[in-house]
């Protein structure tokens, strides 16, 4: 889900990325360079790592819905805010 909907949100980080994607000689390998990468870091063996760190981490849920305020309120409780 974090390699295909990567670009779908309307961050503007993310659409800086996308419209320099589109300025490369060849924006369709450059743009699958890209989501390969991601794929690569949000990997199993990535996830496991962070997970079992012994730093705090939160997981958001696999939703489409905002979960930001419930983020927050994780980390605000977490880091005692």
């Amino acid at each position: 889900m974090s390699v295909e909907k990567f670009f779908d949100r309307g961050d503007e980080e993310k659409q800086f990325l996308l419209s320099e994607i589109a300025k490369c000689p060849n924006p369709e390998k450059t743009l699958q360079n890209f989501k390969d990468c991601i794929a690569r870091i949000n990997s199993q063996k990535h996830y496991d790592l962070f997970a079992n760190s012994g730093f705090f981490t939160v997981v958001r849920s696999n939703t489409e819905t905002d979960t930001r305020t419930e983020t927050f309120e994780i980390i605000a409780k977490h880091f005692g805010l």
